[in-house]
């Protein structure tokens, strides 16, 4: 009887377990089917964003911000992000879907997304994401960008591109500034001597002074602006003896 009763007892135990056993393999096969990585998922995302129009489809938008937003911080999918980016901006895709692609490089982009925006800074419909983006990517590759381009470009990119150069206090555009500056074009004159004020080396205060002192009208005007935008950020540093000089 004793016998009778542990041998139903190891039965009850044993069917169970295998019944356990079986949800899990099944749970885990029907897991590793559903499960999409967020890099095969930022590829379907940006296949849906290709033809974006701003008002159009917003959803497809969302769906990209939550998913670069929840895993931009890992160096892993950042990197692999940043590529699949890239890619994204150098095909055939609409102005506004490079926009939203963009906004994201501006947060965590690198020098190695400077290239595509260097060629999106020629394009008239481009120019301004590509702008937009190159502010905020550290390095000294998207000074020469800005530089290479600037030369190249249309009138209304280069104003863009000369109020980024002040913005980023690039100093080896000093040169260029100041040709434009004394130029024939009285809005490239006004953004390069803003950029002048903006990055205020001894270079540029040499020059903003020069045009001071030699000019009269528009350009003086100008130059005082612009000397004073200079002071007030060597007054903002503790530089205080050379913001006194130019005021």
């Amino acid at each position: 009887m004793i016998k009778s009763y542990r041998c139903k007892t190891k039965m009850s135990w044993r069917v169970p377990a295998f019944f356990i056993c079986f949800l899990l393999i099944l749970n885990t096969g029907i897991s590793g089917q559903d499960y999409t990585s967020p890099i095969d998922e930022l590829k379907n995302i940006l296949t849906g964003l290709k033809d974006y129009q701003q008002g159009r489809n917003d959803g497809i938008v969302l769906r990209l911000n939550d998913l670069l937003r929840k895993h931009r911080l890992s160096p892993h999918y950042r990197d692999a992000f940043e590529a699949e980016l890239i890619t994204f901006l150098d095909s055939d895709t609409s102005a506004a879907a490079k926009m939203e692609a963009c906004r994201h490089l501006r947060i965590f982009g690198s020098a190695a997304c400077v290239p595509v925006l260097r060629k999106m800074l020629a394009g008239e419909n481009t120019a301004d994401p590509a702008l937009y983006t190159l502010e905020k990517i550290p390095g000294t590759d998207a000074d020469n960008a800005l530089l290479v381009s600037l030369e190249k470009s249309p009138k209304k990119i280069r104003l863009g591109i000369v109020a980024l150069l002040g913005k980023r206090k690039v100093e080896k555009s000093v040169p260029h500034l100041k040709k434009m500056l004394s130029g024939a074009d009285i809005d490239l004159a006004g953004a390069s001597g803003k950029a002048l004020g903006e990055i205020g080396n001894p270079e540029a205060v040499g020059i903003l002074r020069d045009t001071l002192n030699k000019t009269k009208g528009f350009l003086q005007t100008l130059a005082a602006e612009s000397l004073l935008i200079c002071a007030e950020r060597l007054l903002n540093t503790g530089s205080n003896e050379t913001a006194e000089e130019i005021y």
